[in-house]
């Protein structure tokens, strides 16, 4: 499982630098692309791509995992922004990438959040719940709180506007 990890990471400089070239030369997108506010963010082993990609790509500026799974451990260290939110409080199988992200959390510089939202599950965060349960109060609530972290951590570290949401991110 190493191989996917590294291969994910791979797959996002390949795209970058495809961005870049398409910036510079594409007759359609040329100077378009803002490649200098470029964020990442996954769920499950999405998650772990984007802490790969990471600590393995400067051109990313904010990185975030939702309920992120890694392929080895300990997870690298890197010095981008980046908010880590879990649950899956009776799920034991991901109890050990929420201590490998934990272990990262501890390792890392600055402006890193971790947020644990109780009670939830891992699919719950995907966007299953706006398709699958849409009447579901709590569901539907902690897809909104989700949100409301994801794109106030990207506002921040990519577009300069702190609302100070994160200010009460424990």
């Amino acid at each position: 499982t190493m191989f996917i990890a590294t291969n994910r990471a791979a797959d996002v400089h390949f795209l970058l630098d495809e961005a870049t070239n398409l910036n510079a030369g594409d007759s359609i997108l040329q100077g378009h692309l803002d490649l200098d506010q470029i964020g990442i963010f996954g769920h499950s082993f999405g998650g772990g791509t984007s802490a790969a990609a990471c600590a393995q790509e400067s051109r990313i500026k904010a990185g975030l995992s939702l309920d992120g799974a890694f392929a080895y451990f300990p997870i690298p260290s890197f010095a981008q922004p980046f908010l880590i939110l879990s649950g899956g409080d009776n799920d034991s199988y991901m109890q050990q990438y929420r201590n490998a992200y934990r272990n990262l959390y501890d390792r890392l510089a600055h402006d890193a959040y971790w947020v644990h939202l109780t009670n939830s599950a891992h699919c719950d965060f995907n966007d299953t719940a706006w398709f699958d349960s849409p009447t579901s109060t709590t569901l539907m609530r902690r897809a909104l709180v989700q949100d409301q972290y994801i794109v106030s951590f990207f506002r921040k570290y990519l577009r300069g506007e702190d609302d100070h949401f994160l200010d009460t991110a424990p």
